[in-house]
C-alpha cells in the first residue's frame, strides 16, 4: 500500500507530484523491506544522484532477485562496455533470468556488439515477448534486413505493428510513412487502405 502511494505522488497519479511525499511512502515501503519499495527508493536517489545512498538499497533488493534492482544495479553502478565487466554482465543475467524486459534488452544490444547476433535476437526475442517496445523495433530491423536470419518482410511488419500498438513513436512513424507509400501505390503496399489510413492518423 505504501509503495502504491508513493508511486501515486512520484508520478502524480490520482494526487498531486510530490517526490518528497513519494519518498517518504517508499522509504515506509521499504522499512517493510518491500523490494519494490527499496528499489523505488533507490530509484530516486539515482535521480537526485545521491548514488552511494541508493547502491546499498539496491544491492539488497537485487539479493531478493527483483529484476529491476538487478537491472539498475548493473547499469548504474558497473561499466557493461569496460574490460572488467564481469559484475555488470553477473547483474543483467541474473535480471534477465527473472524476467526484466530492460535487461533482456541491453544484454541484446550487448551482444550485437560483442557480434553473436543469435545471442542477442535470443534476447530480443524474450523482451518482445515481454512487450518491451525497443526489442521488438529491433526485431523488426532484423527481419527486415536480413541481418544473421533469413529475411522475412512478414514477420518484421508483424514485430513493427506490435511495437506500435504499444505506442512506441518510432514504430508508429515507421507504419505511417509505410503507409503513406502504400497509399501512394493505390493500395498495393502491405496493408490496405483503411489499416493505413489508421497509422497516418496515428
Amino acid at each position: 500500500y505504501a509503495n502504491s502511494l508513493g508511486y501515486a505522488y512520484e508520478f502524480g497519479i490520482g494526487t498531486s507530484l510530490s517526490i518528497k511525499e513519494a519518498m517518504k511512502y517508499y522509504e515506509m515501503s521499504a522499512k517493510q523491506n518491500n523490494a519494490i519499495g527499496i528499489t523505488n527508493l533507490a530509484d530516486l536517489y539515482i535521480q537526485e544522484n545521491k548514488l552511494k545512498k541508493a547502491k546499498p538499497l539496491l544491492i539488497k533488493a537485487a539479493k531478493k532477485e527483483y529484476g529491476y534492482a538487478q537491472y539498475l544495479l548493473a547499469m548504474n553502478f558497473f561499466d557493461l562496455y569496460s574490460e572488467n565487466n564481469k559484475e555488470a554482465l553477473f547483474w543483467l543475467e541474473r535480471a534477465a533470468s527473472n524476467d526484466e524486459p530492460h535487461a533482456l534488452y541491453q544484454l541484446g544490444l550487448y551482444y550485437v556488439e560483442k557480434a553473436d547476433l543469435a545471442k542477442s535476437i535470443q534476447y530480443y526475442q524474450r523482451a518482445a515477448e515481454l512487450n518491451y517496445g525497443d526489442a521488438l523495433l529491433e526485431l523488426y530491423y532484423i527481419y527486415g534486413e536480413g541481418i544473421g536470419v533469413e529475411q522475412d518482410d512478414d514477420k518484421a511488419l508483424f514485430f513493427l505493428k506490435k511495437a506500435a500498438e504499444l505506442d512506441n513513436q518510432e514504430a508508429i512513424d515507421e507504419l505511417a510513412a509505410q503507409a503513406l507509400a502504400s497509399r501512394a501505390q493505390n493500395g498495393q503496399g502491405n496493408m490496405d487502405a483503411k489499416e493505413a489510413e489508421y497509422w497516418i492518423k496515428k
